[in-house]
């Protein structure tokens, strides 16, 4: 149980750009592969009984994820991830009275199949611009 004058703050941010590619099983599913390459920074301060330990973190994570889309309509599709190969490294710097200021640094390459790498999502889909590429051959004959 916590003292009236415990207190725990967390200051976050993270990034996370993408791309994803679809394969095609049937009209309305697809299976794909999510490249991914996220950042984040977590800033923790602890104030126990007029002690005050601050935990601030790095983390970084590259590697793909697996999932399913099935598309409810045209442009709406219900989307799940499920696990990841990837590499993650993450950086934790403690700093108190108790403690000083010391690091603890982890990296590891993992393959993973757990509840906690598992997300559903619902996407909505609009094609705003269109392309189209062509391939032009020039034959020589001699």
């Amino acid at each position: 149980m916590s003292a009236p004058n415990d207190t725990r703050t967390s200051n976050s941010y993270s990034i996370a750009p993408f791309v994803k590619k679809y394969f095609a099983i049937g009209k309305k599913v697809s299976l794909s592969l999510k490249g991914e390459a996220s950042y984040a920074r977590i800033n923790t301060r602890n104030n126990d009984f007029d002690t005050v330990n601050d935990i601030y973190t790095n983390s970084y994570f590259i590697g793909i994820k697996p999932g399913i889309t099935f598309f409810v309509s045209k442009n709406l599709a219900l989307e799940t991830t499920f696990g990841s190969l990837g590499y993650r490294n993450s950086e934790n710097t403690y700093a108190g009275p108790s403690t000083g200021v010391f690091t603890r640094h982890n990296e590891s390459f993992s393959f993973n199949l757990q509840s906690s790498d598992l997300f559903f999502g619902l996407s909505y889909y609009e094609v705003i611009l269109t392309f189209q590429f062509y391939e032009i051959s020039l034959i020589r004959l001699q």
